[in-house]
């Protein structure tokens, strides 16, 4: 007959806790983990803020432009820099006693209003080649055609960066273009991004 034979197998842990040279690994990995990760993460946001902002001002052109076709109407963006915000403005709507929208021209109505991103501010629009606003308010008027007065945003952040989004008079539709292109090379070369 054979033997059994008995293995024995190594005793496990009933505390369930974890010894000290355990618990530092984890940590060790832990710090050079962020050591690494977090100056990317750092780096990387303002120009994600500074991309959402050129983003928020050629989506509200774009909402301008859409609204001022579909309704037939002229629309404006507004760029208010001391509330650092974009507007939208159309005139006022009501509707007659047939139950038709009829517009006042005369009277005007926020349709939307959008906040730049926490860390961006509208740094200043370029108009044509003659006109700059950089404080107060400015506008630009969208035509029931599409087109629109040609402009250009400039939105920066708080390391100092642009982005600017162009918009050219004819079509109305904007595009951010490339970093730290001044109004007069955009209009030259049409580099866009």
């Amino acid at each position: 007959m054979s033997k059994a034979v008995k293995m024995k197998t190594p005793t496990s842990r009933t505390d369930g806790g974890f010894t000290l040279i355990e618990l530092m690994l984890v940590v060790a990995i832990l710090a050079m983990t962020a050591a690494v990760v977090a100056p990317r993460i750092g780096g990387t946001l303002p120009s994600r803020r500074l991309r959402a902002g050129a983003d928020e001002v050629a989506g509200m052109a774009a909402a301008a432009r859409s609204e001022a076709r579909l309704k037939r109407i002229e629309v404006e963006v507004v760029y208010d820099f001391d509330a650092n915000a974009i507007i939208l403005q159309g005139p006022a709507a009501t509707v007659d006693e047939d139950g038709n929208t009829v517009y006042d021209a005369e009277e005007r109505e926020d349709l939307l209003t959008r906040k730049m991103p926490e860390g961006t501010k509208i740094a200043r629009v370029y108009y044509g080649q003659t006109g700059i606003a950089t404080s107060g308010t400015t506008a630009a008027a969208f035509k029931p055609s599409g087109a629109v007065g040609e402009h250009m945003v400039v939105i920066e952040n708080e390391q100092g960066d642009t982005l600017s989004v162009f918009v050219p008079a004819l079509t109305g539709a904007a595009t951010v273009v490339e970093e730290g292109a001044s109004y007069g090379e955009v209009r030259s070369s049409r580099r866009l991004m």
